[in-house]
């Protein structure tokens, strides 16, 4: 597993995060955790309900790379976020990456 790296982004902008995963067996699952509030913002094996929560919204998954997108980024998005795989074995591992968020 490698990445993802510290962004820097201005209100209201747009942050991308990348997760590089590889295993075996190759049934992997991503999940990304915002560490401040210990929430799943994004997940490819959890459902994740859209309409209960407006500001999960703006989180954005790449089922194919593991690439997060947080979309209209807020002072509220700062902080350190996780990336953390899963094979079908139980094993993990898991990087971050912490997100500044410059004000205009």
């Amino acid at each position: 597993m490698s990445g993802p790296r510290n962004a820097t982004v201005p209100d209201g902008g747009t942050a991308q995060f990348h997760c590089d995963v590889d295993g075996f067996p190759d049934n992997i699952s991503i999940d990304w955790l915002f560490e401040l509030d210990d929430s799943v913002v994004a997940s490819t094996s959890l459902a994740m309900d859209d309409d209960e929560d407006v500001h999960r919204q703006r989180y954005r998954l790449d089922a194919d790379t593991a690439g997060l997108t947080v979309l209209n980024v807020s002072t509220e998005d700062a902080g350190l976020y996780s990336c953390t795989a899963y094979n079908g074995l139980g094993a993990s591992a898991s990087a971050s990456a912490f997100l500044s968020v410059t004000c205009n």
